[in-house]
């Protein structure tokens, strides 16, 4: 046999060649089978078989039930790591995905409440091993892990941990449920005093301050729309801060207007409507005479508030 160039082939070296390609092919062969063997032994382990001894159909009902919970908690730390993915979008194969709910339901068709309880179940487990090692040991079923974690924090791992061996599922449900009710009543009260609190001031420099408060929802909608449509009216481009002081100037005109008109006692609290504050000269149909409002909003003339109807039937 003549090989690269014309030059004859060594015949030994050939057959060892051929002997070790037919040994990587049986090799590969023999792995093949090896793995489709272990796959019927799993399988012929996992089918349901009748007629199992006693002390057999204990053992292997103890098995899978060991079984499930390790899967289970695998499923939940790994449906976790998963929907943090999603979120990441740092993974290019997750992202076509909206949110984990619709990744799951794709790859693995679950319900996007299996999938929620699942996920919110994996990231409690990272911060409570000694619930995570129990689940897995047997000692709480999953109806019991599902409960504690909805409340048991690092701190409180412990003292839930023995109430979840020692209550009844009902007495346990009804223990977790004012836990988070008291829970939630706590935050809304903290809650309402951030938003009680005063301003809260810090000097950034000689010249500048940073203001913090709490507003409502509405109170920021009222504030934002008042920024914005001073800085609409103008045209040397006002920065948020410039604008909110020509909002400033503003109330404070209208205060000083109705101090002139003999108002014993201005109504700090209430300065009516937008509306009611608007300048007259803020009114105009001309662009020009918008921007000419935009850095000073006007003398106590221009932004009189106008007529209430009361008022108006006072004067008639």
């Amino acid at each position: 046999m003549l090989g690269w160039g014309g030059a004859p082939l060594d015949t030994g070296a050939e057959a060892v060649a051929t002997n070790e390609a037919s040994d990587g092919a049986d090799g590969f062969s023999r792995a093949t089978c090896d793995a489709r063997s272990a796959e019927a032994s799993v399988s012929d382990r996992s089918d349901y078989r009748p007629g199992l001894p006693t002390a057999d159909l204990i053992a292997q009902i103890r098995r899978l039930l060991g079984t499930e919970r390790r899967t289970e908690r695998l499923v939940c730390r790994y449906l976790a790591d998963l929907a943090d993915r999603v979120h990441g979008r740092r993974d290019a194969e997750l992202g076509a995905y909206d949110d984990e709910f619709e990744a799951a339901r794709c790859f693995f068709g679950l319900s996007a409440r299996d999938t929620r309880e699942r996920v919110r179940v994996g990231r409690a487990l990272r911060q409570l091993p000694g619930v995570e090692r129990a689940f897995v040991a047997g000692e709480l079923s999953y109806s019991r892990v599902r409960e504690v974690t909805r409340v048991a924090t690092a701190e409180t791992e412990r003292g839930w941990l023995e109430l979840a061996c020692e209550l009844d599922m009902r007495s346990l449900e009804r223990r977790v449920a004012a836990t988070r009710e008291a829970s939630h009543a706590l935050s809304n009260r903290r809650g309402e005093r951030e938003a009680d609190a005063p301003m809260r001031t810090q000097w950034t420099s000689r010249e500048t301050l940073r203001v913090t408060l709490e507003l409502s929802r509405e109170q920021w909608v009222l504030l934002e729309s008042a920024v914005q449509a001073v800085q609409r009216a103008s045209t040397v481009g006002l920065s948020d801060s410039e604008a909110l002081a020509g909002v400033a100037r503003l109330a404070l005109s209208v205060q000083a207007r109705r101090a002139q008109l003999g108002d014993a006692e201005p109504q700090a609290t209430h300065l009516g409507s937008p509306d009611d504050y608007r300048p007259r000269s803020l009114q105009a149909d001309s662009t020009d005479e918008l921007g000419s409002q935009a850095t000073h909003l006007g003398s106590p003339d221009d932004c009189q508030p106008r007529a209430t109807p009361a008022a108006s039937a006072d004067q008639s």
